[in-house]
C-alpha cells in the first residue's frame, strides 16, 4: 500500500514538473497527511552536495537506511521545492535530524532560511529541529 502511494506521488510530481515548464502554479495535494511529513538533510560524502528526503510522518523512528534509500532521495533544492510545493496547504513538516547527527545535519543557515521562506510562501508549516 505504501509503495503504491509513493508511485502515485512520483507520477503526480512528474505531471507537476511538466505542467510547471511554463511557470504555472503546480497542482497541490488536497488533504494533509495524518501525521504530517518529515524532512531530513545530509551532505553527500562523495560530492559534498546537500541531499534531502521528504517522507510520511509516523510515530516510529525511521532508520538511516530507510531515509536515504534511493527512492526517497531528493538531489536538488529545486526538486525539494517542487515536492514541498505539491503538499497540501497547511501541511505540517518537521525537519528532523532523526537523533542521528552523525548522518543527518542541517545545511548552512542561509539555505535553511531559503527553504523555510519558500515553505511559508506555500503555506506549509515547516518546523526545524535544532541540533
Amino acid at each position: 500500500m505504501k509503495t503504491l502511494k509513493h508511485v502515485i506521488i512520483i507520477i503526480a510530481l512528474a505531471v507537476c514538473y511538466t505542467q510547471n515548464s511554463d511557470g504555472a502554479e503546480s497542482p497541490r495535494a488536497t488533504k494533509r497527511e495524518m501525521k504530517g511529513m518529515e524532512l531530513y538533510s545530509w551532505r553527500d560524502a562523495a560530492t559534498g552536495q546537500w541531499k534531502f528526503s521528504l517522507v510520511d510522518g509516523t510515530n516510529a523512528q525511521k532508520s538511516s537506511a530507510e531515509i536515504t534509500a534511493p527512492k526517497n532521495v531528493i538531489k536538488t533544492i529545486e526538486e525539494l521545492k517542487l515536492r514541498l510545493g505539491a503538499l497540501a496547504v497547511g501541511e505540517q513538516v518537521i525537519w528532523s535530524l532523526n537523533n542521528d547527527p552523525k548522518t543527518f545535519s542541517l545545511p548552512p543557515k542561509k539555505l535553511v532560511q531559503q527553504i523555510t521562506a519558500f515553505s511559508a510562501s506555500k503555506k506549509i508549516k515547516l518546523s526545524v529541529e535544532e541540533e
